[in-house]
Parts: C-alpha cells; sequence; structure tokens
C-alpha cells in the first residue's frame, strides 16, 4: 500500500513538473508539492478503498481446539484434557467457563492450543515456570474447596 501511494505521488510530482517542461509556470514550491503528494495519494481513486478494506476490516481470530491442561477441578466443574472449539474469547465467555472463572481466575491461563499439549505437560512437570505455578494454585484452590464441602 505504501507503494502503491509512493507512486501516485511520484505521478503527482510528474503532472505538477510538466507545465515547466512545456514552458509554462508552476505556481506551488517543490516543498509544497512534497506536502500536498501524501494528501494527494490519500485523495486519489482507490487509494481510500483499499485503505478502509485494509484497516476497518475487523481481524476475526480464528476458531481453535483448546485443551484445559490444569488440574481436575471438584464438583465436576472442569477436567484435566477436555478441549474446547472455538474462539479464545468465546471459550472463556462460555457460562460453562464464567462459572469456573469466578472461582478460579488461572484457569484461563491453563487453555493451550491442542498442538502444543505435549509441550504444556512438559512445562508443568518440570517446575519452574508460569504453566507450572498455575497448576499449583490453582490445585492447591481445588484442595482447599474439596475440604470445605
Amino acid at each position: 500500500m505504501a507503494r502503491v501511494a509512493k507512486s501516485k505521488a511520484e505521478d503527482l510530482e510528474a503532472v505538477q513538473d510538466a507545465p515547466e517542461a512545456a514552458g509554462g509556470t508552476d505556481t506551488a514550491t517543490a516543498a509544497e508539492g512534497a506536502q500536498n503528494a501524501p494528501q494527494a495519494a490519500q485523495d486519489a481513486p482507490g487509494a481510500e478503498g483499499d485503505k478502509d478494506t485494509a484497516q476497518d476490516a475487523p481481524q476475526e481470530a480464528e476458531p481453535e481446539k483448546l485443551v484445559y491442561v490444569g488440574p481436575q477441578l471438584p464438583r465436576g466443574r472442569l477436567k484435566t484434557n477436555k478441549i474446547f472449539e472455538g474462539t479464545r474469547d468465546q471459550i472463556l465467555a462460555s457460562p460453562e467457563m464464567a462459572e469456573v472463572l469466578k472461582r478460579y481466575p488461572l484457569v484461563k491461563n491453563m487453555l493451550v492450543p491442542v498442538s502444543k499439549l505435549a509441550e504444556a505437560k512438559q512445562k508443568i512437570a518440570a517446575g519452574g515456570n508460569a504453566l507450572h505455578k498455575f497448576y499449583a494454585d490453582i490445585a492447591s484452590l481445588a484442595a482447599t474447596e474439596g475440604l470445605e464441602g
């Protein structure tokens, strides 16, 4: 897109230089021409349409499969290795997850793409990283809840 704008700006400068070459006079100075070139490139036909479709088009996240790699939660709230399908936002906004996230907010950090399941399991087992810490915190909270009732 920048390349298109640059070539349109160069075309504009060529048109502005044309009266001089033909023996006429150009009332715009070189500095004014350079300042006006970006505006002319924006006003050029087709430039605005390209800009609108590139910038205003919503960047929708593609649906994916995420797997919960945290510990099993009490009362059957959420089981380890449960697979969810959809965008991360859709999954987190689902009624099931909204209820779980009220009590266990760290669960959102334990949803990983299925393609990274093995890597996530290794990190949890190894320790010394965020996934291991989240897992331990959720397990501790779940154990406390299990003792309460």
